[in-house]
């Protein structure tokens, strides 16, 4: 005789079965090299079997476990509502959710699929209308929902159309998907339409909030929005665009590695004039621009290898010696956030740097690559925010923070347009700005 869809006997075998794998999983002994592990961690409950994540797979032997799946697939395939709540209250016992447990292993055995998901789901919606989004009570709510997408879309256009486009394909370029994550998208999207987002933060919780939102439903009112095209930014867009044009303004059969970031460097501090958002157009137009001012020829007095500053910057980059070793694995840093004099799309304030200035080595120094490419832009970009805030005791901390990583930076406040010089050296703790005179 079958009970709501599933026989007796299958569901009372189950029951059993079930009480049976979680009490030995929840009995079975600690390895002895798991004991010695957990006697550092005196706070980690080991006693009596209580283990947070029961390991059921391996309480029984694995024919056991694999009958025991695919007996509760076969349960769950006949089952109705009913069938479904007595699994579930049977075999979640213990306080722990066993049957969905169950149900993921048999889904991972390919034992379930989603039609067999999707009947036990229709048959609650059935039972208890569940999900019935297209009640009057939901309008308010998908009222709002709409504006947030609306929102949203329209701050993905406003992206788009604020990037450099590629002059081959006309798509805009983006350093990649996370400019559009909701981590990237929440500060915008306060800004700009502050009421319809004004209680979500740029949090966990909040960039989960944005997601939701931007995800389809389970009902299918809404589908899941999809990102503007793009093409993803190479990591050197600029030093491909030099690399393949400086050929065409030297006769040097080969330039070599530490004279091409020297160009590069120049190029990337370049001033206004020379930044259109077209990496080939700017390159080509600042090269023909040092070419009439004989930059590479040998003949000339100002000839780019004949400059004090190029020798500097080519013994900085090749070392010779102990400091050779010294500068093995370290990146060679500036101390700004950004080389270019009109500030750049991360720095738009930031426009203290002197144009042509970026092969100066007085204003570098050696740092790892992580310090260097991560946290120094992290905390140059808190510290911004800090300035603009007037939270200077966030400001003197982030400076602390620095020295403490031996970094050194220049920070133009966006309001004031004052330059505070941060940072510096771990071994001797000293600071080039003054910072502390902001608390006074």
């Amino acid at each position: 005789m079958a009970t709501a869809g599933i026989s007796r006997a299958l569901l009372s075998s189950i029951l059993r079965r079930s009480k049976n794998i979680q009490q030995k999983a929840l009995n079975k002994p600690f390895a002895a090299d798991y004991l010695r592990r957990a006697a550092r961690y005196p706070d980690r409950n080991i006693i009596g079997g209580k283990r947070k994540t029961p390991k059921y797979a391996t309480a029984v032997s694995p024919k056991v476990y694999n009958n025991f799946v695919k007996d509760f697939a076969k349960a769950y395939k006949q089952a109705d509502v009913e069938g479904i709540t007595s699994l579930k209250s049977g075999m979640n016992i213990f306080g722990s959710n066993f049957f969905q447990n169950v149900k993921k292993a048999a889904k991972r055995k390919n034992l379930l699929d989603r039609a067999d998901t999707d009947r036990i789901k229709t048959l609650q919606e059935q039972r208890f209308g569940f999900h019935d989004f297209t009640h009057p009570r939901y309008k308010a709510k998908q009222d709002l929902v709409n504006k947030q997408r609306a929102a949203i879309q329209d701050i993905y256009n406003d992206i788009i159309k604020k990037a450099p486009k590629d002059p081959n394909t006309g798509k805009a370029i983006l350093s990649g998907k996370r400019e559009l994550y909701p981590v990237s998208i929440i500060p915008k999207l306060k800004n700009k339409y502050p009421d319809l987002f004004a209680d979500v933060e740029n949090n966990k919780k909040g960039q989960a909030k944005i997601y939701k939102i931007t995800e389809a439903t389970r009902s299918g009112s809404r589908k899941k929005m999809e990102y503007p095209d793009f093409q993803k930014a190479s990591d050197n867009i600029e030093e491909q665009a030099m690399y393949m044009q400086v050929p065409n303004f030297t006769d040097e059969a080969e330039l070599g590695k530490i004279p091409r970031q020297y160009l590069i460097d120049v190029f990337r501090s370049r001033p206004s004039e020379f930044v259109t958002g077209n990496a080939k157009k700017d390159a080509n137009r600042y090269l023909r621009f040092l070419r009439d001012q004989n930059f590479f020829d040998p003949q000339s007095p100002y000839y780019y290898k004949k400059n004090p500053e190029f020798a500097e910057y080519y013994l900085t980059r090749k070392p010779s010696g102990a400091v050779a070793d010294y500068r093995r694995g370290l990146d060679l840093s500036h101390d700004v956030p950004t080389l270019m004099p009109g500030g750049s799309r991360k720095f738009p304030t930031q426009t203290q740097t002197v144009p042509f200035s970026g092969a100066e080595i007085g204003r570098t120094h050696y740092l790892s690559p992580n310090v260097n490419r991560i946290l120094q832009p992290k905390l140059e970009s808190q510290a911004i925010d800090a300035l603009q805030k007037k939270n200077y005791k966030k400001f003197v901390k982030l400076d602390e923070q620095m020295i403490k990583n031996n970094i050194r930076t220049t920070i133009t406040d966006p309001t004031t347009g004052e330059v505070y010089p941060m940072g510096g050296y771990a071994d001797i703790g000293f600071n080039r700005g003054g910072i502390a005179s902001l608390l006074e």
